[in-house]
């Protein structure tokens, strides 16, 4: 490392870093850290129309960040860091589930992982460097509580696509890690369990409270920057095992 670097190794000054799902609580607090901490050109994809987006874009506009609303990945330029975060989940049991409910699952974060992560690989491989998070879950370790078992399953896969991308990529300079996050106070989250069922979950945890989508985005900034410039392949699990 240089000795700017040494100095500050948890920073990504001047890299383009394009975020999905960034309309949602972990992937705007993703935005928010890297523009502010690590000094990035962030990117901003979601579902067109999603306000929450375009008001996270104006807000780091307003606060002198360089902020690049696109949905494309061809229109970004070069991209030197990926975060796949771009996920839905239900909470439907598993004996009640449609197949096209299934489909849906698994397209969104598998498909959508792939297909993101194709888009920029061949020009982070030209330009030898270039780093790959992606946001699985502790589901995938320990199973969906509300019986989504196709998010379950597709958080599993992330990681194993995953260290599939650090075997292969890392001879080319190209990192790849995963993020399990555990009970994180988000929307999607209360969307799918009531007060007395967070409770009980909460009494599964070792810290026994919400994770703010903030630890989330720290732990994604360390994984970006060069302070982690030798972690490829890994699963970091944020917040403590759900206890059995």
């Amino acid at each position: 490392m240089s000795p700017d670097t040494l100095a500050n190794p948890y920073t990504i000054v001047d890299q383009v870093a394009l975020i999905t799902g960034a309309g949602g609580a972990i992937g705007g607090a993703v935005a928010r850290v890297f523009a502010r901490s690590g000094g990035a050109k962030v990117a901003l994809a979601d579902l067109a129309g999603n306000p929450r987006h375009h008001e996270l874009a104006e807000q780091l506009r307003a606060e002198g960040f360089e902020a690049l609303v696109e949905r494309v990945v061809t229109e970004l330029g070069p991209v030197d860091v990926l975060v796949n975060n771009a996920g839905i989940a239900d909470n439907t049991p598993f004996w009640e589930t449609a197949f096209e409910d299934w489909r849906r699952g698994l397209t969104v974060h598998l498909d959508g992982t792939y297909l993101l992560t194709r888009h920029v690989i061949e020009s982070m491989r030209e330009r030898g460097s270039g780093n790959i998070v992606t946001m699985s879950s502790i589901a995938a370790q320990q199973g969906a509580l509300t019986g989504d078992a196709a998010y379950s399953a597709a958080k599993a896969g992330q990681q194993g696509f995953t260290k599939t991308l650090a075997q292969t990529l890392g001879p080319s300079g190209i990192r790849a890690n995963c993020i399990a996050p555990g009970v994180v106070d988000t929307p999607l989250l209360h969307s799918v369990h009531d007060e007395e069922s967070l409770g009980r979950i909460l009494q599964r945890v070792p810290m026994r409270s919400l994770i703010d989508p903030e630890n989330i985005a720290t732990t994604a900034l360390y994984l970006a920057s060069p302070g982690s410039a030798h972690v490829t392949g890994q699963t970091i699990d944020v917040g403590g095992m759900v206890m059995r």
